[in-house]
């Protein structure tokens, strides 16, 4: 069983993944966690929805 902190650490490098660009060792700490995690997959999903609709109303305003 997992704990919640790799979960919360998941999400802190979505986060920034979206902002910028990770370091070799958190992509693929990330990327193994989202292999193991369907809830972090399904954040990690939602996360990039929400970053493309809020670029897209970026440019169009």
């Amino acid at each position: 069983m997992k704990s919640m902190y790799s979960c919360k650490h998941a999400t802190a490098l979505m986060s920034k993944q979206l902002d910028g660009r990770l370091n070799w060792r958190e992509w693929l700490w990330l990327y193994t966690h989202l292999m193991m995690c369907a809830n972090c997959r399904r954040c990690y999903r939602q996360f990039r929805q929400l970053h493309k609709a809020c670029e897209t109303r970026r440019r169009s305003s």
